[in-house]
């Protein structure tokens, strides 16, 4: 019987164990179950963090923060052949990432290139894919402009935008989110006009998603644990802040760090973790006005939920709780966008991020 999903998650366990694992998901329950054949333990990877399919399914791709690659100094991105019946990945070829520890990934909609956020350098790099999904060498660099406040640029995410002309990137380190015009024929990025939208001073933007209209964005913030929505110009690749609403209670006062945000295919909810209030933020989103209404947590099941992801039916969220080593699946009330947990957690190393394959 073939796979009903099949989704891969990266471990952060430094290589001292696999770092790769394929699943089945069935989309009906909310079952996960892992794929004795899908392991990474013959591929190479010194510990992962992110990683990424091509839009039809085909190829995966893994950013591997190694600190050089065949003696260039730097991380990794390593591209896989997926099996989609067994899960089993056949490495196609490594490159390096032209930066220091990438953290997150994004593959352009025709396959053609990757993205990649580079952190411990505060850069963005794009390499390009050939057509059997192997990489070729960097053809963009484009370092993160720190303002004169003596903070240090840290990119920890990348995206195109719907149409794949513009990118955002969000940098923690410089409270910033940059943004860039893309040749899709060539990869190269160019600064936008503007070139950033600046956000509050110490916010920390990680992570920044599209809303399904492609009017709105929203990012998940580390350091004071904001949800903020911005409004986006899609003929000029611009953003404009409209709000920030905290991601926490507000009686709250423990050390706690934002992590990652999905949006539900519906469009109506968005959700946030919590590292330390170890919880999931609901929110409820007003697509003409961009405005945030807190719902209320849910709790993560667990210590440092860092990765999410929402399945391709919108029925499920899963967690990754990186220091208890395990998953949560709850379901989505479609109506009330609010959480409830499903079935047994699964057990496996650091769990850091979830790619669903598509069909």
């Amino acid at each position: 019987m073939g796979i009903k999903l099949l989704l891969y998650i990266t471990f952060a366990t430094g290589g001292n164990s696999p770092s790769l694992g394929a699943f089945q998901f069935d989309p009906e329950t909310g079952a996960l179950s892992e794929l004795s054949n899908g392991s990474d333990k013959a591929n190479g990877l010194t510990g992962p963090i992110f990683s990424a399919c091509d839009p039809r399914g085909r190829f995966l791709y893994v950013a591997d923060p190694v600190s050089e690659v065949d003696g260039t100094p730097g991380g990794a991105v390593i591209a896989f052949k997926i099996d989609r019946q067994s899960g089993e990945l056949t490495r196609l070829n490594r490159k390096s990432c032209g930066g220091q520890v990438p953290c997150y990934l994004s593959v352009s909609a025709d396959g053609r290139f990757v993205l990649v956020a580079n952190y411990g350098s505060g850069s963005v790099t794009v390499l390009p894919i050939g057509e059997n999904g192997s990489l070729g060498n960097v053809v963009c660099t484009m370092k993160h402009e720190a303002p004169p406040v003596g903070s240090e640029a840290k990119a920890h995410s990348v995206i195109f935008d719907p149409a794949g002309r513009h990118v955002l990137a969000a940098d923690l380190g410089v409270d910033r989110i940059f943004m860039y015009r893309f040749d899709d024929a060539t990869g190269q990025l160019a600064a936008g006009k503007p070139p950033w939208v600046q956000t509050t001073k110490g916010a920390g933007p990680r992570h920044v998603i599209f809303h399904p209209n492609g009017q709105l964005v929203l990012c998940m913030t580390e350091y004071d644990n904001t949800m903020i929505s911005l409004d986006y110009d899609a003929d000029h690749g611009a953003l404009s802040l409209i709000e920030a609403q905290s991601s926490l209670p507000p009686e709250y006062k423990e050390t706690t760090y934002g992590a990652d945000v999905q949006i539900h295919p519906g469009g109506r909810f968005a959700y946030g973790s919590n590292r330390g209030h170890n919880s999931i933020a609901v929110f409820e989103i007003n697509e003409k006005t961009g405005a945030l209404n807190l719902l209320g947590h849910e709790p993560s099941g667990g210590d440092h939920p860092r990765g999410t992801c929402i399945d391709p039916t919108g029925r499920f969220l899963l967690v990754a709780n990186q220091n208890t080593d395990n998953v949560v699946t709850f379901r989505i009330d479609g109506q009330t966008g609010l959480l409830s947990r499903v079935g047994d957690e699964v057990k496996v190393p650091k769990p850091v991020w979830f790619t669903f394959i598509p069909r």
